[in-house]
C-alpha cells in the first residue's frame, strides 16, 4: 500500500496542504522577520555588547589579575598549610591572565566580525530571476530560511523564501524543503 504525502501520519490528503500551507506562512514570516533584523543593526549592537564585556573581562584578567587572587588561600577559609602544594596564588594568577587574554582575542573577534558583516542597506537573500507578478518590479530576492520551534534547536520547517524588496510591494512566496 502506497501512502501519499501527510497520509503516513494518518491525515488526510487537504490536512497535510493545509500543514503545507502553514509552514509555508511560517517560513515567509520568518524571511520577513530577519530581513527586518538585518536593516534594524539590533544584532551589531548585541554582538558590540558582548564583545565589549570581553574585552573589560579580558582587561581585568590580563592587566590586574590581583583583584581576583587578592586573599588567597584564605579567603577559602582554608589555613595555608592544608593547602597542596601546587596552588598558588602565582598559579592562580598564571592561569587568571591566560583566560583574561582568551577573553580579549574573542572580544576583538566578536568586534571585528560585528563590524566587517554589518551591512543595513545590503538586500535580504540573493537576487531571483524574473519580475515581481505583484508589481512588475525585477525586485525579487530569494533566500534559504529555517523556522526553529520556540526555545529549542528543533527545526519545524525548512524551505526557500521569494520576497519582492519593492517598498510597498508585500509579494512573498514560499516552498517548503
Amino acid at each position: 500500500m502506497t501512502y501519499e504525502s501527510g497520509q503516513a501520519a494518518g491525515l488526510t490528503a487537504s490536512h497535510a496542504a493545509t500543514t503545507s500551507a502553514m509552514d509555508e506562512e511560517l517560513l515567509i514570516q520568518e524571511a520577513i522577520r530577519l530581513r527586518r533584523r538585518q536593516h534594524t543593526g539590533r544584532s551589531l549592537a548585541g554582538a558590540i555588547v558582548l564583545g565589549a564585556f570581553f574585552l573589560t573581562v579580558g582587561f581585568l584578567l590580563v592587566v590586574h589579575p590581583g583583584l581576583v587572587t587578592y586573599g588567597v588561600p584564605y579567603s577559602f577559609g582554608v589555613p595555608t598549610w592544608t593547602l597542596p602544594s601546587s596552588f598558588s596564588p602565582g598559579v592562580l594568577t598564571t592561569v587568571l591572565m591566560a583566560c583574561g587574554g582568551v577573553a580579549l582575542i574573542a572580544g576583538a573577534s566578536f568586534l571585528v566580525a560585528a563590524v566587517s558583516r554589518f551591512q543595513p542597506r545590503a538586500p535580504w537573500g540573493d537576487r531571483a530571476a524574473g519580475d515581481c507578478p505583484a508589481c512588475g518590479q525585477q525586485a525579487l530576492r530569494s533566500g534559504e530560511v529555517i523556522r526553529w520551534e520556540d526555545n529549542t534547536l528543533k527545526e519545524v520547517c525548512r524551505g526557500t523564501v521569494t520576497l519582492c524588496e519593492t517598498p510597498g510591494c508585500a509579494h512573498a512566496t514560499a516552498s517548503v524543503a
